[in-house]
């Protein structure tokens, strides 16, 4: 396997494991840069390698879960980052090369940098100082940047949750138009959804964020990372309406299956676990989510009947016994009318939840009568 590979790449397994010199640094990324630009044969070909490539020294088990091809510019490497801070003191190569590598690896699509052939330091200078960890470097570079510079700055700095960078960048990034009002909702969805709690409340307190910018995009982030205590910045901010686009904030806590949010959810009124024939007890319900489920058949706006008992017949159809439980200990629910629920049981093998319908009556589905047997030749 190793003998598919390029030398300047095996050189580069090599030496990132030491301290290296500003030659070694060149040599590093130029192999880098070759390996970037071919990187999709080589790993469809060589995983194994190109994991082994990608593990930051020291450590051990899987390598990290980033593509291959931007491993060398991030914060876990170290030979980026001794490349990068060389780059930073102005040496002539190791700019050009950090520039070369970011060509090859389109690693700041996600901060809004231009996909340019020719992507100056300038613009990726701050944000990637806070990639490798270098905050007060920065600061420093944000002066010298410009308007895509500092806005790529602020959205990994708040990804990365790196308070110094985004409170200096609120007085940069520039007011003109809806740009800012869009950099500043992107940076809330991401500062949300790695659960960077004072990075919300700052970006909230400050008078050109418009957190409703994205719909619910900000709070729907907050909720897919579990992070319950962005969820309660947001609800007490009052601007995001939990109960937008169709009350899909309830709907993603309920997929899930995290009860302390969908509680803090619950409690505000905004938010309707009814809607759409019980649409986020249905999500709960079918995933199996039992200790969800009773927290929406104790609310008052649910009613399990609704839709033709579709929470419940997704339950049945996922198998879930304890879920099936709970519904048919509701007194709202006639189990002497659930035949369909019964045959589905059936149908699919759930021996636990055929015993449920059963003992709650269950009516077993009459089977239709057979015509008479013709004698006729």
């Amino acid at each position: 396997m190793l003998d598919k590979l390029p030398q300047d790449v095996l050189h580069y397994m090599a030496l990132t494991r030491t301290e290296l010199s500003t030659a070694d640094l060149v040599a590093v990324a130029t192999a880098r840069i070759v390996f970037a630009r071919s990187s999709h044969a080589l790993i469809a070909e060589n995983k194994a390698v190109c994991q082994e490539l990608d593990r930051p020294p020291g450590a051990s088990g899987s390598a990290l879960a980033v593509p291959v091809a931007t491993t060398l510019s991030s914060s876990s490497n170290p030979v980026f980052r001794q490349l990068f801070l060389a780059a930073a003191d102005n040496v002539p190569e190791a700019k050009a090369l950090v520039e070369e590598l970011v060509k090859a690896s389109w690693i700041f699509d996600v901060y809004h940098a231009p996909q340019q052939l020719a992507m100056p330091f300038k613009v990726f200078g701050g944000a990637m100082a806070v990639l490798v960890g270098a905050p007060q470097l920065a600061v420093e570079l944000i002066e010298a940047s410009d308007e895509a510079g500092r806005s790529s700055c602020l959205l990994a700095g708040c990804d990365s949750g790196t308070t110094v960078v985004v409170r200096e960048l609120l007085h940069h990034v520039p007011a003109s138009g809806g740009y800012k009002t869009a950099i500043y909702a992107d940076a809330l969805v991401l500062a949300a959804g790695c659960g960077q709690v004072e990075l919300v409340r700052l970006l909230l307190a400050d008078a050109h964020c418009e957190p409703t910018a994205t719909g619910s995009r900000a709070l729907c982030a907050a909720i897919k990372g579990g992070h319950a205590n962005v969820v309660r910045a947001f609800l007490l901010d009052g601007r995001i309406d939990p109960g937008a686009d169709d009350n899909a904030a309830i709907v993603e806590a309920s997929l899930s299956g995290m009860l302390e949010i969908v509680t803090v959810l619950l409690a505000d009124s905004r938010v309707d676990p009814g809607a759409s024939n019980n649409r986020s007890m249905c999500k709960a319900a079918g995933l199996g989510h039992s200790h969800i489920v009773a927290v929406f058949l104790a609310h008052a706006a649910v009613d399990p009947t609704a839709g033709g008992l579709e929470a419940l017949h997704a339950a049945v159809a996922g198998g879930h016994a304890a879920v099936v439980s709970l519904f048919l200990a509701d007194n709202r629910i006639d189990a002497a009318n659930c035949s369909s629920l019964l045959t589905l049981a059936v149908a699919r093998n759930h021996d636990a939840i055929i015993k449920l319908l059963l003992t709650a009556g269950c009516r077993v589905p009459r089977m239709p009568t057979p015509g008479p047997v013709s004698t006729s030749t």
